[in-house]
């Protein structure tokens, strides 16, 4: 199950890393965490493979149980970093931002 929270991660946190050069690095990594929650998708393709003989039981029940750990993990992650002081946010007056709003 590790390793298929590890892929969650990898597959759908590490496209964050192109926010990287606007936001900062510890908004970059909220939102990798957001990025990442996932439960549905998991859900019905674990369902798919089982049914087509792709996958066992177990696995399916590994992918689910590491789909509801990102959702139970991942957004008290992003709430935190969102919350902490920020020494990498950008500032509002910048062009970034103001284009943003």
């Amino acid at each position: 199950m590790p390793v298929f929270l590890l892929a969650l991660y990898i597959v759908r946190g590490l496209p964050a890393l192109l926010y990287r050069p606007l936001i900062g690095g510890r908004l970059t990594v909220a939102a990798a965490a957001l990025q990442s929650t996932t439960l549905s998708f998991v859900l019905i393709a674990a369902q798919i493979g089982e049914q087509l003989g792709l996958i066992t039981a177990a696995t399916a029940a590994a992918l689910t149980a590491a789909a509801l750990l990102s959702v139970l993990i991942n957004p008290v992650v992003a709430i935190s970093l969102l919350r902490s002081p920020a020494a990498d946010t950008p500032n509002i007056d910048t062009p970034v931002a103001q284009g943003a709003r």
